[in-house]
């Protein structure tokens, strides 16, 4: 299972630092002065009290974080997702589904494309991103929960999950093909 850490601010986690002021460092160097969450009609900003950071990509390239309202869970959503490209020293905010996803991304071989999982009321939908143009796309809803650790890459672009259903459910794996979702 992957580990997504939480940090308050004057936090680290992942060569990620959440300073006291509410900016983004990584490795000492400025990355966001302030992270916003949500904004209201009337051009008010919410600014992110707690970040949860996933671990890096496998070449170290990458990471994603999302963005809390408040300090606990019952105190605020955490839909802002952010892309962090280490190397290039940038951040910029994603789409992942309308509440951010859960805490869970998996990064294709060639580390082109990042695919999320946002499930709730007994669906889940699959989101890849583009990590080159930050664009992203979703799958059409599945028809059971995905099973996220039985989430295998077939090829670059092209992934399968099987699915938490009882003895009498047959359906088979998930399948998603990047390629052809990008293409519509």
């Amino acid at each position: 299972m992957q580990q997504w850490r939480s940090i308050l601010k004057g936090e680290s986690a992942q060569g990620l630092t959440f300073s006291q002021e509410g900016q983004l460092l990584y490795q000492e160097k400025l990355l966001l002065n302030e992270i916003p969450v949500s904004y209201t009609s009337d051009g008010t900003v919410t600014y992110a009290q707690r970040l949860f950071v996933s671990e890096p990509s496998p070449s170290g390239r990458f990471n994603v974080f999302k963005a809390c309202e408040g300090l606990t869970d019952e105190t605020g959503l955490c839909w802002a997702v952010f892309l962090v490209d280490r190397e290039a020293g940038k951040v910029q905010q994603i789409s992942i589904a309308k509440y951010g996803g859960q805490n869970w991304v998996q990064w294709s071989p060639d580390e082109r494309y990042a695919v999320f999982a946002e499930s709730m009321e007994g669906v889940t939908w699959f989101i890849a991103l583009d990590l080159q143009t930050g664009e992203s796309k979703m799958f059409d809803y599945t028809v059971a929960p995905a099973d996220l650790s039985s989430f295998t890459w077939v090829s670059d672009r092209t992934f399968k999950a099987n699915f938490l259903c009882d003895a009498e459910c047959a359906e088979p794996p998930f399948q998603g093909d990047i390629t052809k979702l990008f293409a519509e």
